[in-house]
């Protein structure tokens, strides 16, 4: 059986945590980074979803040729009366002008028919814009330690071709993250923290009014955080003495064995063996 854990915003809407599902009845939907990363099938992919004007005028007349061919199906249209063309519909339309494409070094070009200018960033510089300027930048935490753990068996497996290293300091300061045995947890328990705290940066940086807001989504993400390490007595406080919880105090803490960790952490550290997938 494959258990998938319910998101936070489908356990507030009332699912259960796990979800167990038949392996046999499931299908997998979307592109993996790994298939993101492979170029080769990418490119062979876009073949079938950017598909050009003239191509999809020749599908769709075949598409028509076909129905009007089966007899059940003029038989059915008959019986409807209803009528196939076996043209497109045409009407006069306006060709708009394509849009300017501009990069650093006052390097100008259209954006051309396919609206594809790959080939071009790789020739010009792209402009390097302050924080002040991108006032909705978005961080992507969760998606670094994601990758950070798509990638740790192959940083580990690096360690064991240590006399084919360059004595560098990050590769010096890999070689001592590869030993520390509980890294992967670690990782896995900083993206379930991203994960939470995700929505609430998007939300907030934004020029919109959002302040009168703000109070309410900080409360419900501290208590997200402090259920997990703080006595469940303490949590019962109102929202004004939430703030005022003393995390110094190690007696205002539950017992590190009992902590929640999160379902990957544990599964990681070995405490369970359940296979998860994220949903």
């Amino acid at each position: 059986m494959l258990v998938s854990r319910s998101k936070p915003r489908e356990l507030r809407a009332g699912m259960s945590e796990l979800v167990y599902l038949v392996p046999e009845l499931c299908r997998m939907t979307g592109l993996t980074d790994e298939m993101r990363a492979n170029f080769h099938l990418m490119r062979s992919l876009a073949e079938h979803t950017r598909v050009g004007p003239d191509v999809r005028i020749q599908k769709l007349n075949n598409f028509c040729n076909r129905l009007l061919g089966e007899q059940a199906v003029r038989q059915d249209l008959e019986e409807w009366n209803l009528q196939l063309s076996n043209r497109l519909v045409e009407f006069n339309g306006r060709i708009l002008p394509q849009e300017k494409i501009l990069q650093a070094q006052d390097i100008k070009y259209d954006a051309g028919a396919d609206t594809d200018w790959t080939r071009n960033l790789r020739i010009g510089r792209v402009y390097n814009f302050s924080f002040e300027v991108l006032c909705c930048a978005v961080l992507e935490n969760a998606m670094c330690f994601q990758r950070a753990l798509q990638i740790w068996d192959h940083v580990v497996n690096m360690k064991k071709k240590e006399e084919k290293l360059p004595k560098t300091k990050p590769v010096d300061t890999l070689k001592r993250a590869a030993c520390a045995p509980f890294l992967k947890c670690k990782l896995a328990f900083c993206k379930m923290i991203a994960d939470e705290c995700h929505p609430f940066l998007q939300l907030f940086q934004t020029s919109k009014p959002m302040t009168p807001y703000l109070f309410e989504f900080v409360e419900k993400l501290l208590r997200y955080l402090m259920n997990r390490c703080v006595e469940p007595d303490l949590m019962k406080c109102t929202r004004s003495k939430l703030p005022s919880v003393d995390t110094k105090k190690s007696e205002n803490f539950i017992l590190s064995k009992n902590i929640d960790i999160g379902f990957a952490s544990k599964c990681l550290s070995g405490e369970t063996a359940i296979t998860v997938t994220e949903r």
